[in-house]
C-alpha cells in the first residue's frame, strides 16, 4: 500500500479518473487533499484483470473522497475517483 502522497509531490491520472471527476465534480484539489492527507487507507478488492488498487479516503466538507490509486505505480497514479457512497 502506498503511503500518503508528500505535500506539492507528483503523481498522474487515468482517463478513466479524469472522466469520473468530470462527471462527479471532483476537483484536482479534492484528489491532492485525499492523497496528501488521508483519513484511512486500505488495500481495494482486487478484480482482475484490472491491476490492483490501494484505496484513500478523506473527509471534503459532508462527503468522503475516495480516491484508487494503481499499487506499486510511481508516481502515483489515479485509476478513479468517487464520491463514497454515491
Amino acid at each position: 500500500m502506498h503511503p500518503a502522497l508528500p505535500p506539492g509531490g507528483a503523481f498522474e491520472y487515468e482517463l478513466h479518473a479524469l472522466d469520473r471527476m468530470a462527471r462527479y465534480g471532483i476537483a484536482e484539489d479534492d484528489v491532492r487533499a485525499t492523497l496528501e492527507a488521508p483519513d484511512e487507507t486500505r488495500v481495494a478488492l482486487h478484480r482482475p484483470p484490472t491491476e490492483p488498487c490501494s484505496i484513500y479516503l478523506r473527509r471534503i466538507g459532508p462527503r468522503i473522497c475516495k480516491v484508487y490509486v494503481r499499487t506499486g505505480s510511481e508516481p502515483l497514479r489515479v485509476a478513479t475517483a468517487v464520491w463514497h457512497g454515491e
